[in-house]
């Protein structure tokens, strides 16, 4: 399987491991992989387990399987495939935005999360560390976005005894009273967490983010019986689907499938989200910001690879779609761009006499089957 997935870069380390996006060489799909010490390769395991699992849950990653490999520096790791989010997490779309999310898109997002954790606590599983951090953005079919729920290395199955050596089973700043004060790991802490999920992604501050550490996080949410801030400015739907999800008694906190009926997580259409955007972040989340800083980092950086394709007799606008496909920049093009420049490119390498010219006009002509606008041409 090692000679089939191809680690790329680093996407980030997590308590169990690191995740690597990869591509696979028949068929060039990426993927992220989930690499763990084959030493602490159970909790991965048991990861791989929860996710198949739900394999049939539209609102959480999926997972293709796993296998060991040897690394470059001789340990063993097991190694997790999983779906590749290209639009990155909550977090980062946030960031992308300016810091925060506007009600509507908010709103978007909150429905497929509220939707999936109906699926996990239906089946006896609780997250137990959702955040932004763990909720990745994927393009969606109607040019908006969809969200699905990642990361179960701390989730947990009704009745399973304790085996994570942590203090916490989560993130304190996302914990319930109940998790904190008496370890209570059920499904009503998801519900505590979607709140502050919903908090951070509206204001764009984490909750608890004034204390300065675990013991005062503590103090405030368990003895001095704290909720976090619920925004002024948020519609009164908005802050009663808050104060459902911040009640303290477990018992009396609604259901996520009690929520998933609350008028703020009704369906709502794609284009009134994407209208509610700011005029200057109105394009599609996942593709690169047509802005004169972002494309000069980005060429002063890659510079060189095109240099090597012009330097091989590549053509130069068929170089720039190898650079761009590189970064997965060019699957985010119109399709009317990308067939444009398909076709241009082909001419070229036919007009351009070089073996790799020649070699890289079959790869441009996959290309159109692959995008589907073979017909076209």
């Amino acid at each position: 399987m090692e000679d089939v997935i191809v680690k790329q870069r680093l996407l980030g380390k997590g308590t169990y491991g690191k995740v690597y996006m990869a591509v696979c060489r028949d068929g060039g799909l990426l993927l992220a992989v989930k690499s763990s010490a084959f030493t602490r390769s159970s909790f991965v395991l048991r990861e791989k387990d929860i996710l198949l699992s739900l394999s049939d849950c539209p609102d959480v990653i999926q997972c293709f399987g796993g296998y060991a490999s040897i690394e470059v520096d001789g340990y063993l790791v097991y190694n997790l495939l999983l779906e590749y989010a290209p639009g990155g997490s909550l977090k980062t779309l946030m960031k992308r935005r300016g810091g925060k999310l506007s009600e509507p898109e908010v709103r978007h997002y909150a429905r497929m999360i509220v939707r999936g954790l109906c699926h996990m606590h239906e089946r006896g599983l609780t997250h137990c560390d959702l955040k932004p951090d763990n909720v990745l953005v994927f393009p969606g079919k109607d040019g908006g976005n969809v969200v699905k729920i990642a990361d179960f290395g701390m989730a947990r199955r009704d009745g399973e005894q304790e085996v994570l050596e942590v203090r916490f089973r989560g993130t304190p700043a996302y914990m319930s009273p109940e998790s904190l004060a008496f370890e209570e790991y059920e499904a009503p802490m998801d519900v505590w967490s979607l709140g502050c999920t919903v908090v951070e992604l509206v204001t764009g501050q984490r909750p608890w983010n004034r204390c300065k550490g675990v013991n005062e996080i503590v103090e405030n949410v368990v003895v001095k019986s704290e909720v976090p801030n619920i925004p002024k400015y948020l519609s009164e739907s908005g802050k009663d689907f808050l104060v459902r999800c911040f009640e303290r008694d477990p018992r009396r906190r609604w259901t996520a499938e009690k929520l998933m009926n609350h008028s703020f997580v009704a369906p709502i259409p794609t284009q009134m989200v994407m209208n509610d955007l700011p005029s200057s972040r109105c394009c599609h989340p996942h593709r690169p910001q047509a802005c004169l800083l972002w494309w000069s980092v980005l060429v002063l950086h890659r510079f060189q690879l095109l240099v090597w394709f012009l330097l091989h007799g590549i053509p130069f606008l068929p170089g720039c779609i190898l650079f761009l496909q590189y970064f997965q920049i060019f699957h985010f093009l119109p399709d009317a761009v990308r067939l444009r420049l398909i076709r241009e490119a082909f001419l070229s390498c036919i007009a351009f006499e070089s073996f790799c010219s020649s070699s890289l006009a079959v790869i441009l002509i996959n290309n159109c089957y692959k995008f589907h606008v073979y017909a076209k041409c």
